[in-house]
């Protein structure tokens, strides 16, 4: 009896009962997925016909646009229309060109940075002991070695790997083209190798010179093999005034755009009205051609329109699963008749199925009956005759042998089926007993103080609750009343809904 008090808290899915109610539910899942499938492609196909669509208007722009290009090619001499698709040309090579520009703008971190609020740091290394000593030694040609030193370190630490392991050790977020922008080797004197680099503040400045004096240090073992010398650190300088040198590359990439955008406007200068016309209209983007059906010219809807209609019809089917399963969880009544004995420790006298509607009748109601047939055994389910014999005999006999003298045949639920089925049980046990005892039915002991008054009077009860519909909310109630005033609780029959 504890268990009835505690229900809420050891509620069981009884996942077997509910894939039942799934298939059972074959039709309305079926007629969601149809639905689903009709509105989707539905509105697929009418967004397809629609003269508005995007795909649709931009066929028949493109029509237009074309067709004008037609008429005003047809205006011009052979000589005018080649000298307006050369400038076309020219526009679009101009174009890319300055669109790559833009886009290495924003990208670039040194362009980026602000002159006045950034940090130039310089190293400096001097190079030795790279004379040749079987060579006579002359000025010029040890100035000419130390330049082919500096060039082959300058070469090698500007490779893409070793500029993107820079930029990594410095914590800079950018490809390898722009690390490279920050950082500048030269010859910075006789026998001397500069190094510069650019940042945002101090801190990355010294982060990314620290990285490259690592990387020199790296690469000078590799050029050895070729050329020995000797290198050593000198000292570091930094500059945290206004970098001129930045605003200039800035400035310059501005005067760049500019100059591009001039000349790519003075590209129709000269042409006559109609050149111009025939100019701008060559200039619209009209797009790639839309795929259009071989036979008919229209654009091809079937395909799209078929694949969102299995959308709408899986979109459906998992709607319709989901609300069934969400019904089963959430609405708490009593599913099946294993749920007395395990949540009240109520014994189950008997399952019997609700009496079928013999008018009722579905389409494809064979499918329904395998069904049935494949979950019966799992559940207990019987004939219902029978089932209501072994009920009326088995309750009988508790009476007799517990010599019990009235029996109350009570249930939470009331309608026709259940009370059809209280006045089975009695005129059944009844018929067993003879006068042996007295067999009353009734409904709620919760609801009505009358049944509740006839229950108190009884000394055993019959409780007679229905799946899908009995409360566990007042079965529970119902079961803590008997427990309280000590009334013998023989046991349960459960009418099974039925649920076609």
């Amino acid at each position: 009896m504890e268990n009835s008090q505690n229900f809420e808290q050891e509620y069981e899915i009884d996942l077997l009962d509910m894939l039942r109610r799934i298939l059972l539910g074959w039709r309305k899942i079926l007629l969601f997925s149809l639905i689903g499938a009709v509105l989707v492609g539905g509105v697929s196909a009418f967004l397809l016909f629609n003269p508005k669509n995007k795909d649709q208007a931009k066929l028949e722009e493109r029509e237009g646009i074309l067709e004008e290009r037609s008429e005003l090619k047809g205006k011009l001499s052979p000589l005018e229309t080649v000298n307006v698709e050369k400038a076309v040309e020219s526009y679009k090579s101009y174009l890319v060109y300055y669109d790559n520009a833009v886009e290495k703008g924003k990208d670039s971190v040194y362009l980026n940075l602000d002159p006045a609020a950034s940090c130039t740091g310089t190293a400096l290394y001097e190079l030795s002991n790279y004379h040749d000593p079987n060579i006579l030694y002359v000025a010029e040609s040890s100035g000419s070695m130390a330049l082919d030193l500096v060039n082959m370190y300058s070469s090698l630490l500007t490779t893409d790997g070793m500029l993107e392991q820079l930029g990594k050790d410095a914590g800079l977020d950018c490809g390898p083209e722009y690390v490279k922008d920050l950082i500048k080797i030269v010859n910075g004197g006789v026998s001397l190798l500069s190094v510069t680099a650019t940042a945002e503040n101090r801190e990355q400045c010294e982060k990314l010179l620290q990285s490259l004096d690592s990387a020199i240090m790296d690469v000078g073992d590799e050029i050895r093999k070729v050329t020995p010398h000797d290198i050593s650190y000198l000292n570091t300088n930094y500059n945290e005034d206004f970098n001129y040198v930045l605003a200039d590359a800035q400035k310059a990439q501005t005067e760049k755009l500019s100059t591009l955008s001039v000349q790519m406007m003075q590209l129709s200068t000269g042409f006559s009205a109609d050149q111009k016309a025939y100019y701008n209209n060559l200039l619209l983007d009209i797009g790639e051609e839309l795929p259009t059906d071989e036979e008919t010219g229209k654009i091809k809807f079937v395909k799209p329109v078929m694949k969102r209609a299995l959308i709408g019809f899986a979109a459906g089917l998992v709607l319709c699963i989901g609300i069934i399963c969400c019904a089963y969880i959430f609405v708490r009544v009593l599913r099946t008749s294993s749920e007395m004995e395990s949540a009240y420790l109520c014994y189950v006298i008997s399952t019997v199925k609700e009496a079928k509607d013999q008018g009722k009748k579905k389409i494809l109601s064979g499918i329904d009956r395998y069904i049935e047939k494949l979950f019966d055994k799992h559940f207990g389910y019987i004939n219902r005759d029978e089932a209501l014999k072994i009920a009326c005999q088995e309750i009988a006999f508790a009476v007799r042998k517990k010599e019990k003298k009235k029996l109350y045949i009570m249930g939470t639920y009331s309608d026709g089926g259940v009370e059809e089925l209280k006045s089975a049980l009695t005129s059944g046990v009844e018929k067993e007993l003879g006068n042996a005892a007295e067999i009353r039915n009734g409904g709620s002991i919760i609801k009505d103080a009358a049944n509740l008054k006839d229950m108190l009077s009884s000394d055993a009860v019959v409780i007679v609750e229905k799946t899908d519909c009995s409360s566990h909310k007042d079965i529970a109630r119902e079961m803590l009343i008997c427990r309280k005033y000590g009334v013998n609780v023989i046991g349960s029959v459960i009418l099974a809904t039925d649920l076609l």
